[in-house]
């Protein structure tokens, strides 16, 4: 690995890792690369290449997950990074575009990693995500099973926006254009992302259902391969 930064936090989350299950001793190893990369991260101007090119955000992210292991509770601090990087990048003029290719690059993968661990510590404390979606387009040139992925992800964060929010007046509103954009993405899903049965019962809401024989088969259309009959 070639990106002092990055290695810094791969070890300090790898050695984490390892003093949480197999050697404790590990510990001093995973504090000392991780200090390493906050002192990094500090030092770092606002238009330097590591935090253009999305190797800040990346380094972030995994010390995002270091910091779930190492602390009893969740101190939120490195998620408040990632949401202050990923505030930068899409306030370059440099990523207007951002979201015309929405698989491609370090900076795009920071991101949406970003923003599920946004969503799941949204979720735990039942409040509005740290970063303003509104302002986010549908996304564009979707193809893969990844994009699709990041597409839902998008719109699960717009869902806890209105859900949690402050504006409940507006949010009969915000809830039709929700519904409207989850079945424009279910009618978009490739053949091979579609359940095996759909049962024709009464619908319990206005949102579509898929029905499962057992747990597991739901827990399939979560996997990155695809499933072929």
């Amino acid at each position: 690995m070639g990106q002092p930064l990055l290695f810094y936090a791969v070890i300090a989350l790898s050695a984490m890792h390892v003093s949480q299950t197999t050697a404790p001793s590990a510990r001093p190893v995973a504090e000392m690369y991780h200090t390493r990369c906050i002192r990094y991260l500090i030092s770092l101007d606002s238009g330097d290449p590591l935090i253009e090119q999305g190797v800040a955000l990346a380094t972030t992210c995994l010390l995002r997950s270091y910091e779930i292991l190492a602390e009893g509770h969740d101190p939120n601090r490195h998620l408040k990074g990632a949401y202050s990087l990923v505030s930068h990048s899409l306030a370059s003029e440099l990523q207007r575009n951002f979201f015309d290719d929405p698989s491609g690059g370090l900076l795009h993968s920071g991101f949406w990693n970003y923003l599920r661990e946004d969503i799941t510590f949204s979720l735990f404390g039942h409040y509005p995500l740290k970063i303003d979606l509104d302002h986010i387009p549908k996304l564009r040139n979707v193809s893969s099973d990844q994009d699709h992925l990041n597409a839902i992800s998008l719109l699960l964060g717009r869902i806890i926006n209105i859900a949690f929010g402050p504006t409940p007046e507006k949010a009969g509103h915000d809830w039709e254009v929700a519904l409207s954009y989850i079945k424009d993405w279910l009618s978009d899903l490739p053949a091979h992302c579609e359940p095996f049965s759909r049962a024709k019962v009464p619908p319990f809401s206005g949102l579509p259902t898929a029905h499962m024989l057992k747990p597991c088969h739901g827990n399939t259309l979560s996997c990155d391969a695809p499933i072929r009959n």
